[in-house]
């Protein structure tokens, strides 16, 4: 996974939703561009381009893996299916209205979706 082919940069928002499954990508007619889809009519994906694409201005940097895409791909339909999705949007959720952790150490699960 610790792969240059893994690697894409987003806006911090749109980053965010795309590593909690919220949003993904699929596949155009045109090598290397993707249309982005939301679990939620296109909540999240208005700001993006449509379609995006990839390229590399460097020959040697490789591009974003189809295969990488299209697994990130099935695990956002099969969390957000499954239900699995509103638990990762309820723990982005807890992790933006903590102000501290609690000494007792109930939240350390919270800690570790943060640090993950």
């Amino acid at each position: 996974i610790h792969r240059l082919e893994n690697v894409m940069i987003m806006e911090p928002r749109a980053h965010r939703t795309f590593d909690s499954l919220r949003i993904w990508l699929e596949p155009t007619s045109v090598p290397n561009e993707y249309t982005p889809h939301s679990v939620h009519d296109g909540v999240w994906v208005q700001d993006m381009s449509n379609p995006a694409a990839f390229s590399s201005a460097d020959s040697e940097l490789p591009i974003p893996s189809p295969d990488y895409i299209a697994l990130h791909a099935a695990c956002a339909k099969v969390a957000n299916l499954s239900g699995a999705g509103e638990y990762v949007e309820s723990m982005w959720d807890n992790i933006e209205d903590a102000r501290v952790l609690s000494t007792d150490g109930s939240s350390s699960m919270l800690l570790l979706f943060a640090l993950d």
